[in-house]
């Protein structure tokens, strides 16, 4: 009973989790079901194996007193480990791991994410769930910052596990007694099924994923990784390279003047996840939403800014597809039209055929000293997208008269006499 309420606790701290981390988009997404799941199971662990050291230590026996010490001393050492993650993450020196992680994140958060911190200390494994930023390798590591962190947790918890498993059979073995009850046996038992199970599950982990997570973080880096590429591609543009951007006022981030800026999708670089520019782009949305967005561009193969800037300049990705991944991350119309005129600065067709004489405020070109100055460009946008769909009605219908009187015409020619003239039937 008691084991079933921890397990509950455990995991109804995953669940506030999960809502505190749906509030910044910026941050790894984890699904609500791994993320309690993994925190019962550490419950359950924990619980079971607290239970068998006490059995060990009451038997009094020297054999069984060192089998429990044994059990203790590794399952402290993981204090280790996660001590130097939060270390290098809080610590006074510059670190890769530092970078990863989402300090101010943590900081609006940070009793649900202490508690969280002192039972890593207990489970080294858990440390994938405290507030790290988003990269490619954390998303399909489930969390991890880097391939250093996975192989360290995985590969502990694999001798953490054994060893406990070979401690249970040397119990098994020698007890004698009232300690041979059987539910004290049940309860044995019941380590070394799940002492298997963790080792398998951790080891076809370590060995199946460790070459496709090792080429994810060669190819796309960290979250640490992306931070410098970030202040690179900045720093070329301060100094007047290739990239332009500017920052001012603009009325497609919704803020007050000062403290929005000029976003434009050409000053990013096309060798970024999509994900950064959405993050740019959408800002204040929710974790959820960014997340359903981005996959509705993954399933269509758009993963980099370049790949999204050569579909929307071919053609490939339009309006209707737009408003798809709009729809998949229930965006308001406000971000859906953010996300229309990030696709209008590479293609200035994007909306409609022959481009109409807009002033540069609504199309976005320049940017605006006041708030109100986007929401009048946002209402002038839409009006004249309609009078632009009405004047293309129009040609195709005038497009299509013309051809019905040619073929009329051509007709009536292929229908004349040898004298010239048309047949009395005519």
């Amino acid at each position: 009973m008691i084991t079933l309420l921890l397990c509950i606790a455990f995991a109804s701290i995953g669940a506030l989790i999960t809502a505190i981390r749906n509030t910044n988009a910026t941050i790894v997404r984890i699904p609500p079901v791994l993320l309690c799941g993994r925190l019962a199971l550490s419950a359950l662990s924990m619980i079971s194996e607290a239970f068998m050291i006490a059995i060990m230590f009451a038997e009094g026996t020297l054999l069984f007193k060192k089998l429990g010490l044994t059990v203790v001393i590794f399952r402290a050492a993981n204090i280790f480990i996660t001590g130097v993650v939060l270390i290098a993450v809080f610590g006074g020196r510059a670190s890769m791991y530092k970078i990863c992680f989402d300090r101010e994140h943590y900081l609006t958060a940070i009793y649900p994410y202490s508690v969280l911190s002192f039972i890593a200390l207990l489970d080294c494994s858990l440390i994938a769930l405290l507030p790290w930023k988003y990269s490619e390798f954390a998303e399909k590591s489930q969390g991890f910052p880097d391939m250093i962190s996975l192989r360290c947790a995985t590969y502990y918890r694999i001798t953490q596990d054994l060893v406990r498993f070979i401690c249970n059979v040397i119990y098994l073995v020698n007890v004698e007694g009232d300690a041979a009850d059987a539910s004290v046996e049940t309860m044995t038992y019941f380590n070394i099924l799940a002492s298997v199970a963790t080792i398998v599950l951790a080891g076809m982990v370590a060995v199946m994923k460790n070459s496709v997570l090792l080429e994810v973080q060669q190819n796309s880096g960290t979250a640490a990784d992306l931070e410098k590429h970030k202040s690179i591609e900045g720093g070329e543009g301060g100094e007047g390279g290739d990239v332009e951007m500017s920052f001012t006022d603009n009325p497609l981030h919704g803020k007050s003047p000062g403290e929005a800026r000029c976003f434009s999708v050409m000053a990013m670089s096309p060798t970024m996840p999509l994900r950064s520019l959405l993050i740019e782009l959408l800002s204040g949305i929710d974790a959820s939403s960014l997340h359903a967005v981005d996959q509705a561009f993954k399933r269509d193969g758009v993963k980099i800014i370049g790949e999204f800037k050569e579909y929307v300049e071919g053609g490939v990705i339009g309006l209707n597809e737009l408003k798809k991944y709009a729809t998949k991350g229930k965006l308001t119309m406000s971000d859906t039209m953010k996300l229309v005129k990030a696709a209008e600065d590479i293609s200035p067709h994007l909306v409609g055929g022959t481009p109409a004489a807009i002033p540069a405020s609504v199309r976005g070109d320049d940017c605006f000293d006041k708030q109100e100055g986007g929401e009048e460009g946002k209402a002038v946008m839409l009006v004249l997208n309609e009078v632009r769909d009405e004047l293309r009605s129009q040609k195709e219908m005038q497009e299509k008269q013309v051809h019905l009187n040619e073929q009329i015409l051509k007709h009536l020619q292929q229908g004349r006499g040898s004298d010239g003239k048309f047949p009395a039937t005519l």
